[in-house]
């Protein structure tokens, strides 16, 4: 972009930015369009501009008018989901709400019980079950 660069600084830079901003002078920074015009008439860099300019028009997209009917089809379709949608919000989540809470309650019971549940516990379960059973050696083989 300055002139006292070389010519392969120059095509270098060149290369850049026709890399980032494409072949049209429009898309290249304002500082830069000396250089694109420079660049545009070397010969050596012609094929890069051929390739980039190809690149540039694969990348445009087309214009699309849509008319009323397709408009008013996607909204009667958009429309359609989104009471689906609210319709299972409002009645389908009352349905899993019982077995929400209980399942919410059964994981904190279990949880507060594994939480205060120390060895005076199972001793006294083991003597329960001992008393129970007529086994006063009940664990024993499990090395208790």
């Amino acid at each position: 972009m300055t002139p006292h660069r070389s010519q392969s600084e120059r095509r270098s830079e060149a290369l850049r930015l026709l890399d980032a901003y494409g072949a049209r002078r429009e898309a290249w920074p304002a500082l830069a369009a000396s250089l694109h015009d420079e660049a545009r008439d070397d010969p050596g860099l012609s094929a890069a501009f051929a390739d980039a300019g190809l690149l540039d028009e694969a990348l445009v997209a087309p214009e699309f008018h849509a008319n009323g009917a397709l408009k008013g089809r996607i909204l009667a379709d958009f429309a359609a989901q989104s009471a689906r949608a609210a319709r299972w919000l409002r009645f389908g989540f009352r349905k899993l709400l019982p077995a929400g809470a209980l399942a919410g309650v059964a994981g904190f019971g279990f949880a507060l019980g594994a939480a205060t549940a120390g060895e005076p516990a199972y001793d006294e379960a083991e003597a329960a079950l001992a008393q129970a059973t007529g086994d006063a050696d009940l664990w024993s083989e499990y090395g208790r």
